[in-house]
């Protein structure tokens, strides 16, 4: 169950739960590292250079929304972006090209902020 921090759950379903808090680093070499090794974990055959501008795109994008106090990509929207790319990239290229078409629907929930 998330909630992230949206609202109360019932105090009762709480004593049931084990809770496990997931915050990203803040700074940008810490949460490349973060964000790459669970790349790794889940797509062990992609390119790093896939997997670094995947976590550049989040970093700018998450930067960005934070400013703004608005929802930011984490660690989720990373892998989603990522599956994307693997199952329909073919090679370096292809999947180089798929981040950037794929990048802003993934990564941006506030359609106000994609990308020009």
């Amino acid at each position: 169950v998330t909630t992230n921090e949206e609202r109360s759950l019932p105090d009762a379903f709480l004593r049931r739960c084990i809770v496990h808090q997931m915050r990203l680093p803040r700074d940008r070499q810490s949460l490349f590292e973060w964000l790459f090794r669970r790349g790794r974990a889940h797509f062990p055959k992609l390119d790093d250079e896939v997997l670094n501008q995947a976590a550049e795109m989040l970093w700018e994008d998450r930067k960005r929304f934070l400013d703004l106090r608005l929802a930011a990509p984490g660690g989720a929207e990373y892998l989603d972006l990522l599956r994307i790319v693997h199952e329909r990239g073919e090679d370096l290229d292809e999947q180089m090209k798929l981040l950037e078409i794929v990048g802003d629907f993934v990564l941006k929930k506030h359609p106000q902020e994609r990308r020009d």
